[in-house]
């Protein structure tokens, strides 16, 4: 017996902190009661308790390096101040994670094992959600506080775009309706992948798109109406047919651009213009090395649109617009300076398209006309002192 406790007591005396933690907490039930014992005498030896040992953690908001914090400090990251879809990664020293994610019914936790992703939770009350995140980081049985585990990956997606405004848009609109949800932020996928995308579990699939007013039969029968209604002069009619469309269908730029072209003949050219520049932010949102464009109403600055007679757009923008198709923005959106004169959309659009165009004069006049209108416009400032340090 005494060899046994002398061989205990040696195994105690050259383990680290954390590993007489590890005994006293996640390997507890599987210890001999002898080891529990020596590794709480070794721990009184060396003036230390599990609390103070696993009350060192690392917190990660967003994409913001990782602090060391306490655990209550990690647990206070749960709150309703926090801003919707925000995400945190909080990591104990057993190298487990809980990546933390608000969402407008409550939050998801995501585990993770080292890198490797396991389950996700989710928990609709505060409360609830900070029991569980602090028997996490204490290394206490967290699991029975969770509920049932989730696996995202075999959840499915109601809409995949760069567009953040779409679908922050449409989880407002789940959210109203008591419909789990899930915004996947660009913080889940792969580098040089910015997609945003809303997911819901598969059993809410039809009540989602309930919800969200989507329905592949209503539009396959909306689209055909549309393209009935463009052989005739009821432009009323088609824009109608386009507003739902619009509506159902946000992330399509076919239909913003067909919704745009009704609005021009119509003789609306600011409604046209909005709708325009919401079908052209997919092909500005790629040019090379150009942070996000401020916002107008509905979409960064660009128009994709045609003055006088117009063809509708029976399929989607290119995917890789080709010289031709941003050449062709690019002279639309001069015939639309000219109409409207100076504004701040329409020069970031402008400017934009000459950059891509290697045209750098150009897109400094842009630049300093936009100052002009608004000396506080950062993205203009940037890209000017961007241009002049390229020259």
């Amino acid at each position: 017996m005494t060899l046994e406790r002398d061989r205990l007591q040696a195994q105690c005396a050259e383990a680290t902190d954390l590993d007489l933690a590890r005994i006293l907490t996640v390997d507890r039930s599987d210890a001999v009661e002898a080891l529990v014992q020596e590794a709480t005498r070794e721990l009184e030896r060396r003036q230390l308790t599990v609390e103070t040992i696993l009350n060192r953690v690392q917190v990660r908001v967003g994409a913001a390096d990782a602090a060391d914090a306490t655990i209550a400090q990690a647990c206070s990251l749960i709150s309703d101040s926090v801003p919707l879809h925000a995400v945190a990664a909080v990591s104990h020293a057993l190298d487990e994670t809980m990546v933390l994610q608000r969402e407008g019914w409550g939050w998801v936790f995501h585990h993770y094992d080292g890198d490797n992703y396991g389950e996700s939770y989710l928990i609709e009350e505060d409360e609830r959600a900070v029991e569980v995140l602090d028997s996490f980081l204490r290394m206490q049985p967290w699991q029975p506080l969770a509920g049932d585990p989730d696996h995202i990956d075999n959840w499915e997606t109601l809409a995949h775009t760069e567009e953040a405004q779409v679908v922050v848009e449409a989880a407002q609109r789940l959210t109203a309706a008591g419909i789990i949800h899930l915004v996947r932020s660009p913080l889940f996928t792969p580098e040089g992948d910015s997609h945003v995308s809303l997911l819901v579990p598969q059993p809410d699939k039809e009540a989602a798109e309930e919800a969200l007013g989507i329905s592949r039969r209503s539009l396959r029968q909306l689209k055909k109406e549309a393209q009935a209604l463009a052989k005739t002069q009821n432009r009323q009619a088609e824009l109608e047919v386009y507003e739902q469309l619009a509506r159902i269908d946000p992330s399509n730029g076919a239909v913003h651009y067909n919704h745009g072209v009704v609005h021009l003949e119509m003789d609306h050219p600011e409604e046209a213009l909005l709708c325009f520049l919401e079908a052209a932010a997919p092909t500005l949102g790629h040019l090379p090395e150009k942070p996000e464009p401020p916002r107008s109403r509905v979409g960064p600055g660009g128009v994709f649109a045609m003055l006088g007679i117009v063809a509708r757009h029976l399929g989607g923008p290119p995917k890789t617009p080709g010289p031709d198709y941003l050449l062709d923005i690019d002279l639309q959106l001069q015939r639309l300076h000219e109409r409207f004169g100076d504004r701040v959309d329409l020069l970031h659009g402008l400017a934009g398209l000459a950059r891509w165009q290697a045209d750098g004069a150009r897109a400094r006049n842009c630049y300093e006309r936009i100052l002009r209108l608004d000396e506080n416009d950062e993205v203009a400032r940037f890209q000017l002192a961007y241009l002049s340090a390229s020259d």
